[in-house]
This record gives structure tokens, sequence and C-alpha cells, in this order.
């Protein structure tokens, strides 16, 4: 899978089957969370969503904090929350945790937020609270690509830069948020990679 194009495969697929894309992607997406549901727990709310960027399919867990832990896969306190690196967020909020199932992509996660905090903060004037996303050309790169960035939109401009500047920290630890019940081994990233692989060669 090291040398799959998956960008690639979704046209070719579309082309010859006559599918669009996007109806393609979305059939990936939802493969992709029946299988980590299978290997995380069918009880936990798992999201999976194809990052064109990075050509690849990246899990999520959805949270809400609660003032009662009622379902133990889903509430989270708001002191538990606050503990973990989350501020700004209040009672029924819903957090949006990625799952990490590979060793290389803490550090990706923590260079791409701090990237992500830098090109927000020298854009900032571009950025409006109630803005969902806004799109930067990403200097760093001497290509200086257009990078989509979402934002939240409950947050003024300058909350959702250090939002950015210290997501990494609940990237790090959402692993301790969700170790107790989600064991991250070799063999379930063989049965994703697995699932994702025949998808592709369909």
């Amino acid at each position: 899978m090291d040398n799959l194009k998956l960008r690639d495969v979704i046209k070719q697929v579309g082309s010859e089957k006559g599918i669009k894309e996007s109806d393609l992607i979305d059939t990936i997406e939802a493969a992709i969370a029946t299988a980590a549901k299978r290997i995380f727990g069918q009880a936990r709310e798992i999201e999976a969503y194809y990052n064109e960027e990075l050509d690849e399919i990246e899990l999520f867990q959805i949270l809400q904090v609660s003032e009662n832990i009622e379902n133990i896969y889903r509430d989270i306190t708001l002191e538990e929350a606050e503990e973990h690196g989350f501020t700004d967020v209040g009672i029924g909020d819903e957090l949006l945790i990625q799952i990490f199932y590979r060793p290389e992509d803490n550090k990706r996660a923590e260079e791409q937020d701090k990237l992500y905090g830098d090109l927000l903060s020298a854009n900032i004037y571009r950025i409006n609270k109630g803005d969902e996303s806004v799109t930067l050309e990403n200097f760093y790169d001497e290509n200086c690509p257009q990078i989509e960035i979402k934002l939240d939109s409950r947050l003024a401009p300058a909350k959702n830069v250090q939002k950015y500047y210290h997501e990494y920290k609940k990237l790090v630890t959402a692993e301790q948020v969700l170790t107790e019940q989600i064991k991250k081994n070799s063999e379930e990233l063989v049965y994703i990679e697995s699932v994702f692989d025949s998808l592709t060669r369909a």
C-alpha cells in the first residue's frame, strides 16, 4: 500500500464505472469507519474523512462534554476535557478527536497544526468570527500551494489561532483519553489497511 495513490484510484474507478468521485469517497469513508468500529468498538461514534491534501483516510471519534457520564464511550466531563488541553469548551460541546493508528502520525499532526497556527496568525485580518474555514497560501512552501484550514465558527480569529497552536497537545493527549478502550496495535493497523486496500482495488 505504500505506493498506492488513492486519488488516482478514485479517478480511475470513477471514470471506468461512471461513478462520481464524491460518491466513491463517501463509500470508502463509510467502509473505513465501519472497519474502525469493528476494531475500536461499535458503541463509539467514529467518522472517517478523506484528506485530499494528504491523500489518505483519517479517523476521528466524537466525544461530548457532559455534566454526568451516562455513556462512557461518548461522554467526557468538562474537567476531563480541560485537563486534556481542550480550552474554550462548554457543556454540550462536541469534540472531534483524531485517532492515530500509525506512529508517524503524531509528529506530522504536531507539525501541521504549528503550520496552521503560523499561517492563521500571519493572515488573521482575513478571518472573521463565524467563518467555518479559510483558504490561505502556504508561504513556507516554495510553490505556495493553497491550503484550506478548518475553523471553529464560534471562536474569534485570535482564538482560532490559539486553538491550532495548542491543538497538537489535544492530538497527543487524545490517546490518553481513549487508551482504556482503544488498543492500537499492529493487527488493528493490518486489518484497517486490508479493508482500505480491498476497496481501492475494487
